[in-house]
C-alpha cells in the first residue's frame, strides 16, 4: 500500500537494515513520544477547579447504551430522513450496554464500524469517557492493537481558530508532533488512526457557511470546518476511524455528516451501582462513604440525580464539605438548580473578600450571558476583566490554554458549559427591578415567538435558552434558592409577577408539539403546587408518546401528576420505560384512569400491575412490548377494571409474520386478587413461552405450569392456540377444565393437526367438565394410517369443531347458537376512539326466528338461563331460568314530539320488547353514543323513557360501550327509549352510499346513526339503485353539528347537513361530471376539522358497466346476485388465492378491515399500505398470512374481500356444494 509516496509493511515485514526499517523504528519513536504527552495531559482530572485527582484511579466507567438497528432506523426515519444515512447502520437485535473497548468491535455480521457516535444529554460524562480513551490508549490498556495513534479535537477550541490550516497542519497543532511526523504517521498506517472528536455539535454550524468546500489532499489549506467535514464524510483519509461525541438533541443533524459503517450509542450516566463506586473513590474514607451513600440511598430522588455525573461530583462535593449535616444538606438537594445553589454556595464559602459576593456574581452572570449570546466557551483574559471579575481569584472560572499562532494563549472557560447557563439565569434575577423584568421578558417571548425548543434548525442545536428557562424556574423557587439569596442578602424583585409571565411562559410552550416534557421540567424546577395546577389545568389527558423518558423525567413526571388530580389520562408509548422507572411514577399511575404504556419486555410491568389492584381509579391500561424489541413473539396487555373486576388479555405478534402467534389468552377476576398474584414471575413465564415455541416437549410442560398460575386468580375464559393437539396437551386442558372451578369456557384453536391420542383422551375425560370446552381445527378423516403432526397440510384433513359442556348446560343443545366468535366478540361498531372502553365477551350470540311482514322484521327466542346477544339486533340479556322473548325495531319517530317537549334527545334505536314468559335479571339495549368522544356527564345524564297509558316513567341505566344495561327490567306493555338530556354528544355512524345515475354520476351519501329501522327503509327506497360500499366513519360524529362534503370536481348538495337521530336522514347530493376516483372528505363546518375520508375508486363504478346498466334500465336490484350462496370459503380461498393476488386492486381498504379484525399487525399493516407496494405485492404478502392462518381467518378474509368487491363471485369459481 502506499500512500503520499511511502511504503506499508503490512502484509511483509522489511529487511532490517533497509531504509523502511530506520523509517520504522523512527515512526514508533515517534509514537512513544506522542503517548507520553498524551499520558502527560490525560492523567488527571481537574475536577472543575477543586484540587486535580488521578483520572485513572477516580474514573467510573458510565453505562453506555447501544440502541437496535430497528429503534435507530426508526430515529433516522423520523428525525435525520435519509435512507442513505440509516443503511450505514451496523446490525444490532437488541438494546445493550457497551464498554468502552467495545466501541469499535465487530457487529453480529462481522461489520466493524468506522464511525461511533457517542451521544448524551450534558453532564453525561462524554468529554470525560474521551479523555479516559485517550490515556487508556497511551497506557497501553486499550486499542493499542486497532490504532497506532489517536488524535482529540475539543470543537469549542476549533470555534476559536479562525486561520487556514491543512489537515497536516491541523493534526500537528492538536498535539506535539511536527508536520514532518504528522506525514510520516499517516502515510504508513491510515488504516489505524483513530480521530476523537469531543462536541461535534457544538461546530457543524459554526460559522454557518453556504459554499463548503470538500478537501481530497491533506496537504491543502483552507478553513477548519471544510477540513473537518471532509475528514467526517470520509474523503480525507477514508482508511481512518472516528469517535465523535454530540448532545442527544443534535445527534439527528450530526448523523448524515459521518461517513459509515456507524454505530450509533448513548452514554446514560451512572448505574446505581456506578453511583455507589463514585462515591466510595470520592470519599475514599470508608466510614464517611458509607455514612454518606447510605443517607443517599434514602433520598431516591436524589440518588436519581446522582446518575448524572457531572450532578453526582457536585453532590459529593457538597456532601463533604457539610458532612457534620449533610441529611439536611439531602433534603435540600431536590431539584437540578438546588444542586448547582448549593454547589455555588458551598464555593462561596471560602470567596476572596475583596469583592462583595453580589458584586461578583453579577460580573459573572453578564459574563456568562454575553458568551451564550456569540455561542462562546472559551473567552480571552480582556473579555473576562472587562466585566469587573478577576480571573486570577473567582472559583468559577477555570484557566486554560489555546495555541495560536504557534504559541500559547490563556484563555478562561466556565467549569462546565451548563455553569454558564445557570449564572445567566442567576444574572436575571439579581439586577435591579426594571432591567431584571426587562431580561425575563425577552427570555420568556423568545420561547414563544420563536418555537425554539422544538425548532428543526441549525440554531436550536446550540441554544441554550430552554436550559436558562429551567434555571431560571428552579431560581424562583424561594426554597431551592435561599442558601444563595440569604447569603447576599438578595430577594428577587417581583417575584410573583414573574411567576405569572412565567406560567403564561409555560402554556404557550407546553401547546408546542414536542415540548410537552420540557414544560413539565420548568415545573418541577419551580416547585409551586398551584402555578403547576393553573399552567395544566386544561389538561385531562398527557400525551408523551415517542418522547424518551430518562430516570430524572420521571420524578418531574411524577411531580406534575401529582400535583394535577385532573389528569386522568396517560399515554407512555415509546417511552424507553423500565421496571425502575415505572417504580418512580407507580404512586402518580395509581391515580390515571385509562393509561398507555410500552416497556422492553412485558415482565417490566409486573410490579405495576400487582399495585394497580388497589387502585379506585384505573379502568383501562394497555402495556406492549417496544416494536423494536428485540423479543419473539412481542406480547401486549390489556387490563380493564369494572365493577370490582378486572378483565386482562394478553396476546402476541411476531416480527416475522409467517410464525403463528404462541399464545393468546384473556382472563377475568376480582381486582382484588391482582395485588395478591406475582406478575412479574408470571410474565416471565409467558415470555418464556415464545422462546420454547420450537421445542414442542419443553413448550407443552412449560405452558402447562403456566396455566396452573391462574387457579388461584378466579379465571374464566381461556382462548389457547397450539400447533398440534396431542396427549401432552389434552392432559393440560383436562387438569385446567376439571380443577380451575372459576373457568366457564376453554377454547382451543389448532393451527396444525388434532391428533386422535389427544382427541381421545379429552373425549374419555371431559364427560362433564366444569366449563364449556371447545377445540377447533383438522382432523384427519382416515381410519387408519392416520396423519402425523408434519401431515397437516394433506387434503385428507377436515375442518372440525368439537364441544365439551357441562351436562347442566346441555339444554342450550336445541338452541340456535350463531357462529362461534370465541373472544374477539366485537359488536359493531368498531371505533378507534373508544377502544379502551371495556365491552364484556362473556355472551352467547344466538339467532332468533324471524317473521317478516310490512311493519318489518320481528324476532322470537327461547333461551335457557345464560348470558345472550342476539344476532340481528345487538340486544343481550341475562336470565335465572328459561324466558320467551319477542322484539323487534320499530321506528322511532312517533316519539320525536313528546321527547322535543321534555328537551331530551334518542341516542339508540327503538327496540319494541314483549318477555312471553320467564323473566329477565338484565336487558341490555343498543345505543350508538361514543362515551369516550361525549361529555363525561353523559353517563349520568341517559335514561330509559317508557311510555305507558297512565304517563310517562324514566329509569336509570348503566352505559357500557355499546349498550345500556338495566337491571330487573319490566317492558310489557311499554315501548323503552334511551334518552338523553341535553348534553353534547357524539355518535357511532353508519355510511351508506347509493349511485342513482351513472352519466353523469349521481350519488346519495347518507350518514345517520346506527339504526337498522332508518337503513331499511333508506335501502327499500333505494333498491333499484347501485349501492357502493365504503367504510363507515372510525371516529364519532357529532350529533346536531353541521357537517360538511368536500368532493372535488363535482357539485354537492345540498352545502350541509345537520346529523339526526329523531328524523329520517338527509344526504348529500353529488354530481360527478367524470368515470373517475372520487375523492370524499366530511368535516365539521364551525372549525372545519376533517371527520372522515374516503376514495371511491374508478373500479367500483365501472365495474361490469353493462350490467349496471341494465340494473337502471330495468329498475331491478340486480346487485351481486351470488353472495347469498352458501359455500365454503375456507375451499374457495384454498383454490383461488393465486387469482385472488392478480385481480384484487382495492388492497387498502382490505388491509384496513384486516387490521381491525387483528388478522394482520401494525408492521404488516404499513408494508402493504406503503404508497410503493404494487396491489399485486401487497395482496400476495396478505394471502400469505391468510394461507398460513386458521380456517377462521380464511372465512373472515373471503367475507371482507366480498364486501369490498361485490363482484367477486362473478369471475371466480365456487367450490362444488
Amino acid at each position: 500500500m502506499s500512500r503520499f509516496g511511502g511504503y506499508s509493511w503490512k502484509h511483509k515485514p522489511p529487511d532490517p537494515d533497509s531504509k523502511v526499517a530506520t523509517r520504522h523504528k523512527n515512526w514508533s519513536d515517534m509514537i512513544l513520544q506522542h503517548k507520553a504527552l498524551v499520558i502527560d495531559k490525560c492523567k488527571v482530572a481537574t475536577e472543575h477547579n477543586v484540587p486535580c485527582v488521578d483520572l485513572a484511579a477516580h474514573y467510573t466507567e458510565p453505562v453506555i447504551i447501544q440502541r437496535s438497528k430497528d429503534q435507530t432506523e426508526k430515529y433516522y426515519c423520523e428525525h435525520v430522513r435519509s435512507m442513505d444515512a440509516s443503511s450505514h447502520l451496523l446490525s444490532n437485535d437488541k438494546n445493550q450496554s457497551i464498554r468502552i473497548d467495545q466501541l469499535f468491535s465487530p457487529d453480529c455480521d462481522g461489520n466493524t464500524p468506522k464511525t461511533v457516535i457517542l451521544s448524551g444529554d450534558s453532564g453525561r460524562g462524554k468529554s470525560l469517557t474521551l479523555q479516559k480513551i485517550m490515556l487508556d490508549w497511551a497506557s497501553g490498556e486499550l486499542y493499542s492493537k486497532n490504532f497506532d495513534v489517536m488524535f482529540l479535537f475539543k470543537c469549542e477550541e476549533l470555534k476559536c481558530i479562525s486561520e487556514h490550516m491543512s489537515l497536516f497542519e491541523l493534526l500537528s497543532w492538536s498535539c506535539s508532533l511536527t508536520l514532518d511526523q504528522i506525514s510520516q504517521i499517516l502515510e504508513l498506517t491510515p488504516e489505524k488512526v483513530l480521530f476523537l472528536i469531543d462536541g461535534i455539535d457544538e461546530y457543524v454550524f459554526h460559522p454557518p457557511s453556504h459554499s463548503m468546500l470538500l478537501l481530497t489532499n491533506p496537504s491543502d489549506r483552507a478553513r477548519l470546518m471544510d477540513i473537518l467535514r471532509s475528514v467526517l464524510k470520509g474523503i480525507l483519509l477514508p482508511e481512518s476511524f472516528m469517535l465523535v461525541t454530540t448532545r442527544s438533541v443534535a445527534a439527528d443533524t450530526v448523523m448524515n455528516l459521518l461517513k459509515g459503517p456507524q454505530r450509533f450509542t448513548e452514554i446514560m450516566g451512572f448505574s446505581e451501582r456506578g453511583v455507589q463506586e463514585y462515591f466510595q473513590k470520592f470519599f475514599q474514607d470508608e466510614r464517611l462513604f458509607r455514612k454518606t451513600y447510605e443517607s443517599l440511598k434514602a433520598n431516591e430522588s436524589l440518588l436519581t440525580a446522582c446518575s448524572v455525573p457531572l450532578l453526582c461530583w457536585m453532590v459529593c462535593f457538597c456532601l463533604k464539605k457539610h458532612f457534620t449535616d449533610d441529611d439536611h444538606v439531602m433534603r435540600e438537594l431536590k431539584t437540578t438548580t438546588s444542586i448547582y445553589v448549593h454547589f455555588v454556595s458551598t464555593l462561596l464559602e471560602h470567596h476572596d473578600q475583596s469583592q462583595s459576593v453580589l458584586t461578583m456574581l453579577r460580573s459573572l452572570g453578564q459574563r456568562a450571558e454575553e458568551g451564550l449570546k456569540k455561542r462562546e466557551g472559551l473567552f480571552v483574559q480582556k473579555s473576562v476583566t472587562v466585566t469587573g471579575l478577576d480571573p486570577a481569584t473567582s472559583v468559577f472560572l477555570y484557566k486554560d490554554s489555546l495555541k495560536r499562532n504557534n504559541r500559547q494563549v490563556p484563555v478562561f472557560k466556565f467549569m462546565h458549559p451548563s455553569f454558564q447557563e445557570f449564572f445567566t439565569g442567576l444574572f436575571y434575577v439579581l439586577l435591579d427591578k426594571e432591567q431584571s423584568w426587562g431580561k425575563v421578558t425577552e427570555l420568556l417571548n423568545s420561547l414563544k415567538m420563536k418555537g425554539i425548543i422544538n425548532r428543526p434548525s441549525p440554531e436550536r442545536r446550540s441554544n441554550p435558552i430552554p436550559s436558562v428557562m429551567m434555571f431560571l424556574c428552579g431560581l424562583l423557587n424561594e426554597k431551592a434558592s435561599s442558601s444563595l439569596f440569604e447569603m447576599i442578602e438578595w430577594t428577587v424583585p417581583q417575584i410573583i409577577k414573574l411567576k405569572i409571565n412565567l406560567q403564561e411562559s409555560v402554556l404557550t410552550v407546553r401547546r408546542q408539539h414536542g415540548c410537552e416534557l420540557f414544560a413539565l421540567r420548568c415545573l418541577y424546577e419551580l416547585q409551586d403546587e398551584k402555578v403547576v395546577r393553573r399552567a395544566l389545568g386544561d389538561w385531562v389527558s398527557m400525551d408523551l408518546s415517542n418522547v424518551s423518558l430518562r430516570s430524572t423525567d420521571c420524578w418531574v413526571l411524577l411531580y406534575c401528576l401529582q400535583c394535577c388530580s385532573h389528569i386522568r389520562d396517560l399515554n407512555l408509548m415509546y417511552c424507553d420505560l423500565t421496571a425502575e422507572k415505572l417504580k418512580i411514577l407507580q404512586p402518580a399511575l395509581c391515580m390515571c384512569k385509562t393509561m398507555r404504556l410500552s416497556v422492553e419486555h412485558l415482565l417490566e410491568a409486573g410490579d405495576l400491575i400487582r399495585s394497580l389492584g388497589e387502585s379506585e381509579i384505573l379502568r383501562w391500561l394497555r402495556v406492549q412490548e417496544d416494536e423494536y424489541s428485540a423479543e419473539s413473539p412481542r406480547w401486549s396487555l390489556d387490563l380493564f377494571v369494572g365493577r370490582g373486576d378486572v378483565s386482562l388479555s394478553l396476546s402476541s405478534s411476531e416480527k416475522n409474520p409467517l410464525f403463528p402467534a404462541v399464545l393468546n389468552m384473556s382472563l377475568k377476576c376480582p381486582q382484588s386478587e391482582i395485588s395478591s398474584t406475582d406478575w412479574t414471575l408470571f410474565l416471565q413465564k409467558l415470555s418464556k413461552t415464545g422462546k420454547l415455541a420450537d421445542d414442542s416437549s419443553a413448550l407443552d410442560e412449560h405452558v402447562s405450569l403456566l396455566l396452573s398460575s391462574f387457579h388461584s386468580v378466579g379465571l374464566k375464559v381461556l382462548h389457547l392456540k397450539l400447533v398440534s393437539l396431542n396427549k401432552s396437551w389434552a392432559s393440560g386442558i383436562i387438569s385446567l377444565a376439571q380443577t380451575c372451578t372459576s373457568l366457564q369456557q376453554l377454547i382451543v384453536s389448532v393451527t396444525g393437526l388434532i391428533l386422535e391420542e389427544g382427541l381421545m383422551l379429552l373425549k374419555n375425560s371431559l364427560t362433564d367438565p366444569h366449563c364449556s370446552v371447545i377445540i377447533e381445527g383438522r382432523k384427519c378423516s382416515k381410519l387408519t394410517d392416520q396423519c402425523k403432526e408434519q401431515d397437516w397440510s394433506h387434503s385428507c384433513n377436515e375442518k372440525v369443531e368439537i364441544h365439551f359442556k357441562p351436562k347442566g348446560l346441555k339444554k342450550i343443545k336445541g338452541l340456535n347458537i350463531s357462529e362461534p366468535s370465541g373472544l374477539n366478540l366485537q359488536p359493531l361498531p368498531v371505533c378507534q376512539s373508544c377502544v379502551h372502553i371495556v365491552d364484556s365477551d362473556q355472551w352467547v350470540q344466538v339467532e332468533p326466528s324471524v317473521c317478516t311482514d310490512e311493519g318489518g322484521s320481528e324476532f322470537r327466542i327461547s333461551t335457557p338461563a345464560g348470558r345472550f346477544e342476539c344476532s340481528r339486533t345487538r340486544m343481550r340479556w341475562v336470565c335465572a331460568g328459561d324466558v320467551t322473548l319477542q322484539y323487534r325495531a320499530v321506528d322511532g319517530r312517533f316519539l320525536r314530539e313528546e321527547l322535543e317537549r321534555l328537551k331530551y334527545e334518542r341516542i339508540g334505536p327503538v327496540i319494541d320488547v314483549t318477555v312471553i314468559s320467564g323473566k329477565l335479571e338484565e336487558a341490555h339495549l343498543p345505543h350508538y353514543a361514543c362515551l369516550a368522544e361525549s361529555d363525561p356527564s353523559l353517563r349520568e345524564a341517559v335514561k330509559l323513557l317508557s311510555t305507558r297509558d297512565e304517563g310517562i316513567y324514566f329509569q336509570s341505566v348503566e352505559l357500557t360501550r355499546y349498550h345500556a344495561k338495566i337491571v330487573q327490567p319490566s317492558f310489557s306493555p311499554a315501548t323503552p327509549v334511551l334518552i338523553k338530556l341535553g348534553i353534547a354528544v357524539k355518535v357511532h355512524c353508519d355510511l351508506l352510499i347509493f349511485m342513482t345515475h351513472k352519466n353523469p354520476i349521481i350519488l346519495h351519501v347518507y350518514f345517520l346513526p346506527i339504526d337498522s329501522v332508518f337503513e331499511e327503509k333508506i335501502k327499500t327506497k333505494k333498491k333499484s339503485c347501485h349501492q357502493i360500499i365504503l367504510s363507515r366513519p372510525e371516529t364519532p360524529l357529532q350529533m346536531k353539528k353541521q357537517h360538511s362534503l368536500e368532493v372535488p370536481g363535482a357539485s354537492v348538495q345540498p352545502k350541509a347537513i345537520k346529523l339526526r337521530g329523531d328524523i329520517e336522514p338527509n344526504f348529500f347530493q353529488v354530481k360527478h361530471p367524470v368515470v373517475d376516483d372520487i375523492n370524499m372528505s366530511l368535516s365539521r363546518v364551525d372549525d372545519q376539522k376533517s371527520v372522515w375520508t374516503a376514495t371511491i375508486w374508478k373500479k367500483l363504478i365501472n365495474m361490469h358497466p353493462n350490467r349496471t346498466e341494465t340494473l337502471f334500465q330495468s329498475g331491478q336490484n340486480q346487485n351481486t346476485p351470488r353472495l347469498t350462496v352458501n359455500f365454503d370459503k375456507v375451499q374457495f380461498f384454498d383454490r383461488n388465492w393465486c387469482a385472488l393476488i392478480k385481480s384484487v386492486e382495492n388492497v387498502n381498504n382490505i388491509a384496513d378491515k384486516l387490521l381491525q379484525k387483528q388478522i394482520i399487525h401494525e408492521e404488516l399493516y404499513s408494508e402493504i399500505t406503503h404508497p410503493n407496494s404494487t396491489s399485486e405485492a401487497s395482496m400476495r404478502k396478505i394471502c400469505s398470512i391468510v394461507r398460513k392462518g386458521s380456517d377462521t381467518v380464511k372465512e373472515m378474509f373471503i367475507s371482507i374481500l366480498l364486501e369490498e368487491d361485490p363482484d367477486l363471485l362473478n369471475h371466480l369459481p365456487l367450490p362444488e356444494s
